[in-house]
């Protein structure tokens, strides 16, 4: 029985670590989104693809950016083969991805895929980890969904063992000052302008165009109901 449980004892500290892939997100302030791919337990991650998406809040993608991984494939999709580093890519261009098809995203965006992989010459894996940022810009607290993308393959390489992703992340924005659609803590002729740059415009419908900032009913359109609102401030400054 003793030479049993030592057999046991001596066969677990020979094992090897359960091998797993952590996507984990973080609000790295300024809307900016960070998401950190933790490979572990010798993990060999040779790619990866995220769909992200809006739960709540106005805030778009406007860019996006990756380290750790050197080669953003939807960019390489749509420009063609671009600089190297001796026999490994250098990470040129945005791992912005097209959610529902291959190539590069249109930003801004509400939804977004990102897809970047690891080549080089020896044909190893993701060296440590890799982090994907994301700027946002909005001005509502804005809920981000985070999941594999599925039609991209979402993590691929060998050995990966489990695989867990944050489902959500918020990126915070600091409160709006209705009215100030120049940001200058002023309510005034300045800013009817960007009144009427938004006007009859929807967060569903126009979301590059629609500005929160005129949205005094919060119905997430700005319209005819909103001009009560920005009569009502005019000539005020911001509290």
């Amino acid at each position: 029985m003793k030479k049993i449980l030592v057999s046991l004892v001596v066969l677990a500290l020979c094992a090897p670590a359960m091998a797993d892939v952590a996507i984990t997100a973080a609000d790295s302030g300024s809307g900016v989104l960070t998401i950190t791919v933790t490979p572990s337990g010798g993990a060999v991650v040779r790619g990866v693809a995220l769909l992200l998406g809006t739960n709540s809040g106005d805030g778009l993608a406007q860019s996006a950016s990756v380290t750790g991984l050197n080669t953003n494939i939807d960019y390489f999709a749509t420009n063609g083969v671009g600089d190297v580093t001796g026999d490994t890519p250098n990470g040129e261009g945005t791992p912005a991805a097209d959610p529902a098809g291959p190539g590069v995203a249109t930003l801004p965006a509400a939804d977004l895929s990102l897809c970047s992989g690891y080549l080089d010459a020896s044909q190893g894996g993701l060296p440590g980890t890799a982090t994907f940022s994301v700027q946002y810009d909005g001005t509502s607290d804005t809920e981000v969904s985070i999941a594999l993308d599925t039609l991209r393959g979402g993590v691929v390489g060998e050995t990966l063992g489990t695989v867990t992703v944050q489902a959500t992340q918020v990126v915070a924005f600091n409160g709006i000052c209705l009215g100030d659609g120049t940001g200058d803590g002023n309510i005034n002729g300045a800013d009817v302008g960007g009144l009427l740059a938004t006007f009859n415009k929807t967060l569903a419908d126009n979301p590059g165009e629609y500005n929160p900032v005129y949205d005094f009913t919060g119905d997430d359109a700005v319209n005819g109901a909103d001009i009560g609102g920005f009569l009502a401030v005019f000539n005020t400054v911001c509290p």
